[in-house]
C-alpha cells in the first residue's frame, strides 16, 4: 500500500467527527464504520491494495439529503450496526453496510475504523465473512476471501501497535451477491486481546496447542479452488501469527498426488504468487510454503483440470482394480456430483461451498489419486481410511434416494490396533442444510489422544428427522464395531444447534452416551408448552455446558433453567464474545479431555423413561417392548431397592423387558419383580432376559439366561426399532408415489398426491422420492421400492391401462382392503360416507418394502385428512400401521 494512502487513512481517522474507535483494553466487535463505495471494475492485476483512492470525504448526517445518491455512497459516511438493519436477525456484531448503497451496480464497499491500543500488544481476531472480502489492518493484508475460495470462521493473530491502528476492510457487492439476504451476506469481525485469554477462565478451554497451531503456521488462499488446464496458480500467503510488517521469504512447492514435486520455487509473504505448473499436469495439487528457516509452514489443496471428467477417469482406473474397498469406489462417486464448483451455494440449498468443503473433498482426493493412479495393484485390500493418515471423509449411501450422508474420522495420534478407545462425536452444525461437515483445527492436525472423533452434521431443530438420525446411528454403530470402541465412553459435543440435536438423542436414547458436551444451545422444548418431563430421561447422564452470556442466539436465562433439571450438570458461563467467537475459541482438546474423565454408568440404580415414539424404547436395563395406546406417552420408573426387589412403576405399557446382569448389578440368583404393585419371583442366571407382560389384574413373566455376548449384545443396542415405524416406515428407504392420472388440477386424487409426496416439513434436506403414474406401473419398477398409492373416487374406474389396474387389485388386496360402490371393507369393519384411510402392509413385490393405500371418500373428509398430515413430523399416531378416519372418529391399528 503506497504511503501517500495510508496519510490518506490516518487522516481519515483522526478528523472524523463520528465513534469509530475501539479500545484495545478489552474485547470488542467492530460494528461502527465509516463507509464509502467505488464502482467495480476489471483489475487484471489482481493486485493486493485497495482499489479505492484518496479524494473522498467525510460526510455530516445533515448533508445526505442535500446530495445525489451517487456524490453520497463515493464519499464517507457512517455506519453502525443494530437491529435497524434490513434483516431483523442480525445482530450488533454482523455488518451488513449493503443497506446504504444502490443495488443497481457492482461496487466495492470499504469500512474503515480503528483500535487505540495503550501499548503494543498481541490480538486474536475472529472473522466470519460470508461473501468476498480483504482486510488490511495498518496497511498491511492480513486476510482475503475471494470469489472462487471462500471461508469463513477464520482466526488470526496480529501485534498492534501503541496508538491508533487502522483496519479497512473491502467487500465485494456484485450482481452475483444479490440475490443473498442480508444475513448470509453480511461479514463479523471481533477482536480479542490475548492476554485476556491468558489470565482468565477462558484460558481452561483455550489450550496452549491452538496458539502454536497460529504460531507455527501461514494461511495459503488461492484466489480459486479450481482451477482449468490452461490457467496458472495464484496463491496469496500470509501468516496466521503476524508479528512484523515486513514479508517473509517463502519457499512455495507444489505435489502432484504421487507426491512428486512439480514446482518449486521462493517468493515472500503478504505478496500474490503466480505459480505455472506444465500445461499437461491435471488433477489434485497440494501446494505446501515453508518459511525460510523451517519454523512455519503451511498446506492447501486446488484442483487443476475439468473435475467432473477427471473424476469419471479416475472411476473407470478404479473399478479395474480388486484391491479397493467400497468407500473408494463411493467417494470418487459422491466427489464427481458436486454440481458447480464455481458457484457459491449448492443447488437448491442454503449451503454455501466453502474452504471447509474444498478441503474436505480435495483433501481425500488427492489420497485417493495417489492410490488409484500410483499405487500398484497388491493383494491386501485397501478402504478410505487406510489409504489417508488416521483422517477420512466417508460418504453413507441414503437409503432413501441417491443423496449421502458425509463423516469425517480421525483417529488420535496415539492410536495403535491394539488400544481400546472412546469415541467422541462432534455434532457442527451452521445455517441451512448442511452437508459437508468439518473440524477443528487441533482435531484436523490430530492433537489429541484417547478417543476416536468422528464429526457429522447434526441439524437440531425440532429433532423429528427420524431418517437424518437413523442414518447418524448407523454410522455410530459401524465406528464402534470396527474400531472396538468402548461402550461405556462414547461422548458427545454439540455446537450450537447441534446442542440441540446431541441432548435430544439422549432424550431419547439414554444410554446411548456417557456425557454431552454442550457448546452454546439446550434441550429443544415447545416454547408454548414444555414437556420437561422428558428431561429426566438425561438423570443418568453427564451434561456439561459452555454458556455465552450475551450470546445473540440462545437466551441464556433459558439454558440455564433446563440445565439446572438434569441431575448431574455443570456449566461454565463467559461473556464478552459473540456466539461465532465462542463456538470457534472453545473447541480445544480440553473439551475431550473433561469428556474423558467420565464413564457411562452402565447400571443406574434408578432409571425414569418416558416416550410416545416406540422406535426409541430402551432405557439402559429396561427395553419397552410395547406400548399400550400411542394416543398417549409411556412412562417407566424403575428402582433397583436392594439385592433382592426391582421396583417398577408404569403407564401405558403392555409390555418391557429387563435385561439384567446379577452379579455386577449387585443382585441374587432369586429376586422379586414388583410392577405397579403386583410382584413375582424370578430365580436369575449370570445373564438375564425378562420378559413381562402387563395383563388387567397382574403380571407374567418369561425369564431367559443369556451368554455374556448375547447379554452385551441387547444391552449396547441403540439402534431404532424399524420394525416400530409404522406408517413412516413407508419413508425411511426408496419410496415411490404414484400419481393419479386425473388432469383436473383440482382434483382430489392430485390434491392428495401433494400431500402424500413429500409429507416432512421439518427436515435435515429434501428427500427425493420417486414419482410414477398410474399407467407407468410395471412390476419390474416395483420391486426395490416402498408404495405410496393413492386411491380416491376420480382414480377409480379411471383411464388405468390393464397393469396398471392389475397392480392396483394386487395391492388392495395383499392390504386386506376391498372397494365397492363407494365404501370400504378393512379389518371385518365396513366405511361410507366421509371417511379416509391410511393404511400400511408389506408390499408383494419385497417383503421388505411397504405399501401404503391412502384412501379418501370426499372433498370433506381429505379436509381432515389434511389436518393429519400436517402433522407427520411430531405426532406419534403415524407409528400406527393403519389409520382410519370416519363418522365414528379415528381408529388406529398396529
Amino acid at each position: 500500500m503506497l504511503m501517500d494512502f495510508e496519510s490518506y487513512i490516518k487522516q481519515i481517522i483522526y478528523s472524523c467527527p463520528y465513534n469509530i474507535t475501539f479500545s484495545g483494553n478489552k474485547c470488542g466487535f467492530l460494528n461502527r464504520w465509516l463507509v464509502t463505495g467505488k464502482d467495480a471494475q476489471s483489475h487484471g492485476d489482481k493486485s493486493l491494495e485497495p482499489y479505492i483512492g484518496t479524494d473522498a470525504t467525510i460526510l455530516y448526517n445533515a448533508q445526505h439529503t442535500e446530495l445525489a445518491q451517487e456524490e453520497l455512497e463515493s464519499n464517507w459516511r457512517y455506519y453502525c450496526c443494530t437491529k435497524l438493519d434490513d434483516d431483523t436477525q442480525i445482530e450488533y456484531c454482523r455488518n451488513n453496510p449493503e443497506q446504504m448503497f444502490s443495488k443497481d451496480r457492482d461496487a466495492y464497499i470499504y469500512c474503515l475504523c480503528c483500535i487505540y491500543c495503550e501499548d503494543e500488544q498481541d490480538y486474536l481476531f475472529f472473522v466470519d465473512p460470508q461473501i468476498p472480502i480483504r482486510i488490511w489492518i495498518n496497511g498491511l493484508l492480513v486476510f482475503a476471501v475471494t470469489s472462487g475460495y471462500m471461508i469463513n470462521k477464520y482466526t488470526f493473530a496480529i501485534r498492534l501497535s501503541k496508538g491508533i491502528n487502522s483496519i479497512l476492510v473491502e467487500k465485494e457487492m456484485l450482481k452475483l451477491f444479490r440475490g443473498f439476504s442480508p444475513y448470509t451476506s453480511r461479514f463479523h469481525m471481533e477482536f480479542v486481546p490475548i492476554r485476556v485469554i491468558v489470565e482468565s477462565d477462558i484460558r481452561q478451554f483455550y489450550d496452549r496447542n491452538q496458539f502454536k497451531i497460529l504460531e507455527k503456521e501461514y494461511k495459503i488462499i488461492p484466489d480459486r479452488a479450481f482451477f482449468d488446464g490452461r490457467e496458472d496458480i495464484s496463491i496469496t500467503v500470509v501468516p496466521r501469527y503476524i508479528t512484523d510488517i515486513k514479508p517473509e521469504r517463502i519457499t512455495v512447492s507444489i505435489f502432484d498426488a504421487s507426491l512428486r514435486k512439480i514446482i518449486d520455487t521462493e517468493g515472500y509473504t503478504f505478496r500474490r504468487l503466480l505459480l505455472k505448473p506444465d500445461g499437461e499436469i491435471r488433477g489434485t495439487l497440494l501446494i505446501e510454503v515453508k518459511s525460510h528457516t523451517g519454523s512455519k509452514k503451511a498446506g492447501a489443496y486446488v484442483f487443476k483440470g475439468d473435475f467432473s471428467q477427471h473424476l469419471k477417469q479416475l472411476g473407470m482406473i478404479a473399478e479395474k482394480r480388486k484391491d479397493y474397498h467400497s468407500s473408494i469406489f463411493n467417494f470418487i462417486k459422491r466427489a464427481s456430483e458436486i454440481p458447480d464448483a464455481n458457484l457459491f451455494f449448492f443447488r437448491n440449498t442454503l449451503e454455501l461451498m466453502t474452504e471447509h468443503i474444498y478441503e474436505s473433498v480435495l483433501k481425500q482426493l488427492f489420497a485417493v489419486e495417489g492410490a488409484v493412479i500410483y499405487c500398484d495393484e497388491n493383494c491386501c485390500e485397501k478402504t478410505i481410511l487406510s489409504i489417508s493418515e488416521k483422517r477420512a471423509l466417508v460418504f453413507k449411501d441414503s437409503e432413501t434416494d441417491d443423496k449421502f450422508t458425509a463423516y469425517l474420522l480421525h483417529l488420535p495420534r496415539d492410536y495403535s490396533l491394539n488400544k481400546r478407545y472412546a469415541l467422541t462425536v462432534y455434532f457442527i452444525y451452521g445455517t441451512g442444510y448442511s452437508t459437508y461437515p468439518y473440524a477443528m483445527d487441533f482435531i484436523e492436525r490430530q492433537l489429541f489422544d484417547g478417543t476416536i472423533v468422528l464429526t457429522i452434521c447434526g441439524r437440531g431443530g425440532m429433532n423429528r428427522d427420524y431418517i437424518n438420525e437413523g442414518d447418524i446411528l448407523t454410522i455410530i454403530k459401524g465406528i464402534v464395531e470396527k474400531y472396538n470402541i468402548d461402550r461405556d465412553r462414547i461422548f458427545c459435543i454439540g455446537g450450537c444447534t447441534g446442542t440441540l440435536r446431541a441432548i435430544g438423542m439422549g432424550i431419547r436414547m439414554p444410554g446411548l452416551f456417557a456425557g454431552i458436551m454442550g457448546v452454546e444451545g439446550t434441550a429443544r422444548l415447545d416454547i408454548r408448552k414444555p414437556e420437561l418431563e422428558y428431561l429426566k430421561n438425561l438423570d443418568n447422564l453427564r451434561i456439561l455446558q459452555l454458556n455465552n452470556i450475551e450470546d445473540a442466539i440462545f437466551n441464556t436465562a433459558r439454558v440455564l433453567d433446563t440445565l439446572n433439571r438434569f441431575r448431574h450438570n455443570k456449566s461454565w458461563n463467559f461473556s464478552g464474545f459473540s456466539h461465532i467467537q465462542f463456538d470457534t475459541m472453545l473447541s480445544s482438546s480440553k473439551l475431550i479431555k473433561i469428556l474423558l474423565g467420565i464413564k457411562r454408568e452402565r447400571y443406574p440404580k434408578e432409571i425414569f423413561f418416558i416416550t410416545d415414539e416406540p422406535i426409541y424404547n430402551k432405557s439402559y436395563w429396561i427395553r419397552l417392548d410395547y406400548i399400550e395406546s400411542l394416543e398417549d406417552k409411556a412412562r417407566i420408573e424403575a428402582t433397583i431397592s436392594g439385592a433382592k426387589l426391582i421396583c417398577i412403576s408404569c403407564s401405558n405399557v403392555k409390555s418391557l423387558t429387563l435385561l439384567l446382569a446379577r452379579e455386577e448389578m449387585g443382585l441374587e440368583d432369586s429376586i422379586n419383580i414388583s410392577i405397579n404393585g403386583y410382584s413375582c419371583n424370578v430365580y436369575l442366571g449370570e445373564y438375564s432376559e425378562s420378559s413381562i407382560t402387563l395383563r388387567s389384574g397382574g403380571i407374567s413373566i418369561e425369564n431367559r439366561s443369556l451368554t455374556r455376548d448375547s447379554f452385551a449384545k441387547e444391552y449396547d443396542c441403540f439402534q431404532i426399532n424399524e420394525r416400530l415405524l409404522g406408517i413412516k416406515r413407508v419413508y425411511g428407504s426408496r419410496c415411490t408415489v404414484i400419481k393419479p392420472c386425473s388432469q383436473e388440477r383440482k382434483s382430489l386424487s392430485r390434491r392428495m398426491f401433494l400431500l402424500l409426496k413429500d409429507p416432512m416439513r421439518e427436515k435435515v434436506r429434501n428427500y427425493k422420492y420417486g414419482v410414477l403414474t398410474e399407467d407407468e406401473l410395471r412390476h419390474d419398477k416395483l420391486e426395490d421400492t416402498s408404495l405410496v398409492y393413492i386411491i380416491a373416487p376420480d382414480t377409480v374406474g379411471g383411464n388405468v391401462g390393464t397393469t396398471g389396474k392389475e397392480i392396483r387389485e394386487e395391492l388392495l388386496k395383499g392390504s386386506g382392503v376391498s372397494m365397492s360402490g363407494g365404501c370400504m371393507e378393512y379389518r371385518g369393519k365396513k366405511y361410507c360416507g366421509d371417511y379416509f384411510a391410511l393404511i400400511r402392509s408389506d408390499s408383494p413385490f419385497n417383503g421388505e418394502r411397504s405399501v401404503l393405500l391412502a384412501i379418501c371418500s370426499t372433498g370433506e373428509a381429505m379436509t381432515q385428512m389434511a389436518g393429519l398430515l400436517s402433522s407427520f413430523d411430531y405426532s406419534p399416531v403415524f407409528y400406527n400401521d393403519a389409520i382410519v378416519y370416519s363418522s365414528t372418529g379415528y381408529e388406529y391399528f398396529r
